[in-house]
């Protein structure tokens, strides 16, 4: 992150190209003043790697771009000496493709594929039943039954997963970059550090749960398909406590209105979701046992809601990172 305003650093930088061009390179840029001035990267070139190198950049600017690509233009005949060639970006990530593919798809498809099976395949509707109560009609089936046994609903779920679960394994460091860079004064305190890592973890396990759980469906595989079930829930309850507390310790709340409104948004989510999944839990347990039909459908009302809170919360990621982008870089 810069240290000094963004418009002094690009003056400073263009008159110290020359001065730049004079240093002796080492096989890391993170040991250069400069170029830590202009962006966080660890570990860009190592020599003794094999020609195709990787590296992930974190930009804070988009300003800063043009004065990048005029010292690594700059420093190719250097990098070049010492065996290394210029870099390559191969692929641009930033907060609108994830936002999209990692949030909006999910819960636009699967509320699709429900409309899907009220509209087209009524009648399967009306032959579902509550689990483990074969006389008692299900007049509105969980969520599991449609995308995960129903076809062609199933199928369609499993190719929109195919296509979210890349886009959520990278939600982990688009945040933990935000809140790593924070100058706010709980930052350097170990628990702050403690839940940004954490958060890398949960954001982690709950988009492999929810892989687990679209791959074992509830009939054939019931116990994985809900210990999976259980461990989303959870942690998704756990991710959204974490993401609002390092909001508020982070001072990102504080950052302007648009921050404060989310913010507020955030808490409220939260608590909804909350009060979902306890009531989910309970619901269940109770219509299974007693196979008592609105109990049951209580359930499934929670997780219809669910559905797009889960995609409205993560959908954010829109306004939290809008400052930071990941390039996949390679020679």
């Amino acid at each position: 992150m810069a240290l000094k305003p963004l418009e002094t650093d690009l003056n400073f930088l263009m008159k110290n190209r020359r001065n730049l061009m004079s240093k002796k390179f080492s096989s890391q840029f993170d040991h250069m003043d400069l170029m830590d001035q202009i962006f966080d990267i660890n570990n860009l070139t190592k020599s003794g790697n094999s020609r195709n190198k990787f590296c992930l950049a974190v930009i804070s600017k988009a300003e800063i771009k043009e004065v990048e690509g005029e010292i690594i233009s700059s420093i190719a005949p250097e990098m070049s000496k010492s065996g290394d060639v210029s870099q390559v970006e191969l692929l641009l990530i930033n907060r609108t493709l994830l936002a999209i593919v990692g949030a909006l798809l999910p819960g636009i498809g699967c509320c699709m594929c429900i409309v899907y099976i009220y509209v087209f395949e009524f009648h399967r509707v009306e032959k579902s039943v509550v689990p483990v109560c074969d006389n008692t009609r299900n007049v509105l089936p969980p969520i599991s039954y449609i995308i995960g046994i129903w076809e062609p609903t199933r199928t369609a779920w499993l190719c929109m997963m195919f296509i979210n679960f890349p886009a959520r394994i990278m939600y982990p460091f688009f945040y933990n970059c935000l809140y790593k860079r924070s100058n706010s004064s709980y930052a350097n305190s170990w628990w702050y550090k403690m839940l940004n890592q954490l958060l890398m973890h949960t954001l982690l396990l709950e988009a492999l749960a929810l892989v687990i759980i679209t791959i074992f469906d509830v009939v054939s595989s019931f116990y994985i398909h809900a210990t999976a079930f259980g461990i989303w829930l959870i942690t998704l309850c756990f991710n959204m406590l974490i993401l609002i507390l390092l909001c508020y310790f982070s001072g990102e709340r504080e950052s302007s209105k648009a921050s404060s409104w989310l913010f507020h948004l955030k808490l409220m989510l939260f608590a909804t979701t909350v009060v979902l999944s306890l009531s989910m839990s309970c619901t269940y347990l109770y219509a299974v046992a007693k196979c008592h039909q609105f109990i049951y459908a209580l359930f499934s009302i929670s997780e219809y809601i669910l559905v797009p809170i889960n995609s409205l919360f993560y959908f954010f990621i829109y306004w939290d990172c809008s400052n930071i982008s990941i390039r996949l870089m390679g020679n």
